[in-house]
């Protein structure tokens, strides 16, 4: 019971650290928002997507019936502007997600992971893969090269910006579709987050790394940590608490019910009193009576 509740008083401590880091990074987001120079509008965003609804729609008639994969999650917002001038247009298509991660940095990339895949099937059908930027197109080349097992008749990028690389990129390839090219600028915004945040905004920023404060960054990067302490201590706590349930259910409901007591030891049994024949109380009677 001791540890159950030292843990547990841990798990609050760590969530009450949480909570306050989860403050401070909400509000630092905000600041850093509010005094950031708008790169591209709500409303630019929402004509270029239109713009590219219209090349879909003309690179691939109606009755094409084109997949739509969005890279979740910063490829929803954008994702959703286009779908909706597609929905204008009465345009048929087949909506669809996929999620990966990658392992490794923006600059030399890493190994891909499918996290989760596409529900719909591939084979013979056009495929548009939308997300929010394209960078160094690591991720995207990988998940082409994963995609074509399903022999699909042709696949192709959309993406909200596509950012402008010092060097050149593999294969020298770039996006298919593009609502807007940048330079090597930090954006943020419409799917494109700072620190995990500000993903639903409906415009872009740019944010100057210069300028952010480097204290504060420091306490925002225990969030990680913090949460994964947090996991452990209470998988700590369901494990101790799983053993004294264990514990209790092999003692006895109470003491004395069982022969060996709670501790294994014998517990002594009332003798029963042997019953005296007929004869021998029939004998004490009659002493009584001639006494």
């Amino acid at each position: 019971m001791q540890k159950i509740e030292q843990t547990d008083n841990e798990i609050k401590a760590v969530t009450a650290e949480l909570k306050r880091v989860h403050k401070i990074t909400q509000d630092y987001a905000n600041k850093v928002w509010e005094e950031s120079p708008v790169a591209f509008t709500a409303e630019q965003i929402k004509v270029r997507a239109k713009e590219l609804a219209a090349e879909i729609k003309e690179k691939h008639p109606q009755g094409t019936n084109p997949v739509l994969i969005t890279l979740l999650d910063g490829g929803i917002p954008f994702a959703r502007d286009v779908e909706d001038a597609l929905n204008e247009l009465e345009y048929i298509y087949t909506p669809a997600t996929m999620q990966v991660s990658s392992y490794g940095n923006k600059t030399t990339g890493g190994k891909v992971n499918i996290i989760a895949e596409s529900k719909v099937p591939l084979g013979g059908r056009h495929v548009i893969f939308l997300d929010d930027v394209c960078e160094t197109a690591h991720t995207y080349l990988e998940v082409r090269k994963h995609l074509k097992k399903a022999g699909p008749e042709s696949i192709s990028l959309m993406v909200m910006v596509d950012k402008e690389q010092e060097k050149p990129r593999d294969e020298n390839y770039s996006p298919e579709y593009a609502g807007f090219k940048a330079r090597l600028l930090f954006l943020i915004g419409k799917g494109l987050d700072l620190f995990k945040r500000l993903r639903q905004t409906q415009e872009i920023r740019m944010v100057d790394p210069e300028k952010l404060d480097q204290e504060i960054l420091a306490t925002i990067e225990t969030e990680g940590p913090l949460n994964k302490q947090l996991q452990e201590l209470i998988a700590q706590k369901g494990a101790l608490e799983l053993e004294l349930s264990s514990f209790k259910e092999e003692q006895p409901s109470s003491p004395g019910t069982n022969r060996h007591g709670m501790y294994g030891a014998t517990v002594p049994q009332p003798v029963a009193k042997k019953e005296e024949s007929k004869d021998s109380q029939e004998e004490a009677r009659n002493i009584s009576y001639f006494s």
